[in-house]
């Protein structure tokens, strides 16, 4: 991930405008694979995979009902599966995977949510079904990722845009 300028900014500006240094920085870009990150949680998920896909196959007596529960699990769960890139700049947010990439200008965010995993960029004012199926979710690669990335983000966001910060 790329880091903030290392070099300190005039204090007397920085009271100014607490996000200079933030605006110095043009894109910030990381990869995340949750997968490799969480061998255990991926163990669980194969088994939980598998005993669908067999209880799939005993309901409808269909070798294709378990190949079809167990695809529906692998696209269900890709963002966990799948190594995501994410790059943040000036005209917006995208996170590119193996199955392609999902791109939003900071316009189309109406709603930005943080907390110490990840954060949201929402298409939505207020979370729902849609805001689900079109919010894009980063996750942060470190600890210390959440705060640059959120002062990476807070200038570029309209003016009135609403920040949810939420601790777990």
């Amino acid at each position: 991930m790329n880091d903030l300028p290392a070099h300190p900014v005039d204090a007397a500006f920085a009271e100014r405008d607490p996000f200079a240094d933030a605006r110095a920085v043009r894109e910030l870009t990381w990869s995340d694979h949750p997968a490799q990150r969480h061998p255990w949680s991926l163990a669980f998920l194969a088994a939980a995979t598998l005993t669908v896909a067999v209880g799939a196959v005993e309901i409808f007596d269909s070798k294709w009902a378990g190949v079809a529960a167990a695809v529906a699990a692998a696209v269900v769960f890709r963002g966990f599966l799948l190594k995501t890139t994410f790059t943040l700049d000036d005209s917006g947010a995208e996170a590119r995977g193996p199955l392609g990439a999902h791109v939003l200008s900071w316009s189309e965010v109406k709603r930005f949510q943080h907390d110490p995993a990840g954060g949201t960029f929402s298409t939505a004012a207020r979370p729902g079904l849609w805001d689900k199926l079109t919010a894009m979710r980063v996750s942060f690669p470190h600890s210390g990722a959440r705060r640059d990335v959120v002062r990476f983000v807070l200038p570029r966001l309209s003016p009135g845009t609403p920040v949810v910060e939420e601790e777990e």
